[in-house]
């Protein structure tokens, strides 16, 4: 009886989980390279903080940074030409490993504020999600978005 009152409660859904230690770490080390030293960071740095996400808090400071990286046009560094492709398709992984699905959508916007190159790639992860959860309406959303941006 007991375990069928909690599965069921409302009290489940309003519990707050802060971002992780790891990506509170890798997120500070980044702002404070880009916003106050002015420098460009390591990029395993970045990397390191994609594959730390584990929920949805870690996927806000992801997109945090994202932003401020574009921002400060890290112009001097030398990025190889599908680096923006890939770097797309494992924050859209990372979005559905934390099930922050409406983020992972983001990533789908052409001239999103984030730097990102959204591609077919990028929205495999999350239509996978949505074959996994038989959500037929995240399917139509996302076609939605590639046809939009011409993906």
């Amino acid at each position: 009886m007991m375990l069928s009152k909690a599965l069921y409660s409302s009290e489940a859904n309003t519990i707050q989980v802060g971002p992780t230690e790891a990506a509170k770490e890798l997120y500070d080390k980044l702002l404070k390279s880009v916003l106050e030293q002015r420098t460009a960071p390591p990029n395993n740095w970045l990397w390191t903080l994609i594959e730390k996400c584990e929920n949805r808090e870690d996927i806000k400071l992801l997109f945090n940074v994202l932003e401020n990286l574009r921002k400060f046009r890290l112009s001097n560094l030398r990025i190889f030409e599908n680096f923006n492709d890939n770097l797309c398709r494992e924050v859209s992984k990372a979005c559905v490993r934390a099930e922050a699905i409406e983020f992972g959508k983001k990533t789908l916007r052409e001239h999103n504020v984030y730097g990102l190159t959204p591609g077919v790639a990028s929205a495999n992860s999350i239509l996978l999600y949505a074959k996994q959860h038989n959500d037929v309406n995240l399917m139509v959303d996302v076609i939605k978005l590639l046809k939009a941006n011409r993906i």
